[in-house]
């Protein structure tokens, strides 16, 4: 049986390591708020990149592979039709609702039932 020989770490490893390092520690020097919002924010644009990024490249295939233009209208629709019965059973119904009060957290322990 041979020795095992210690492997050189990679360089993208070495650098996406240290990234993310980096990225912790100054999450550390902040408030849970912003780490929080940041959070929501990046995952929030990250996936708009990743399903509304590709839309002008779909558009303009569409456009010159049919020579027709309304394909990226038709495209549009087709978008449009897949997410509505997603947002449709996804969103509560807000209809009856205050929707600009906010809740302290003293309203929140009291309507929960906790520390009334």
């Amino acid at each position: 049986m041979s020795p095992l020989v210690p492997v050189p770490p990679r360089r993208a490893s070495v650098s996406r390591t240290a990234v993310g390092v980096g990225i912790g520690n100054v999450m550390e020097w902040f408030d849970f708020a912003v780490y929080g919002y940041l959070a929501s924010t990046l995952a929030y644009n990250i996936a708009l990149a990743a399903v509304a990024g590709p839309g002008p490249f779909v558009a303009a295939g569409l456009f010159t592979a049919t020579g027709n233009a309304l394909s990226p209208a038709l495209y549009l629709v087709a978008v449009a039709a897949a997410c509505l019965p997603i947002l449709l059973t996804l969103l509560p119904e807000t209809r009856g609702r205050d929707l600009f009060r906010t809740l302290s957290v003293r309203d929140e322990s009291v309507a929960s039932g906790v520390g009334a």
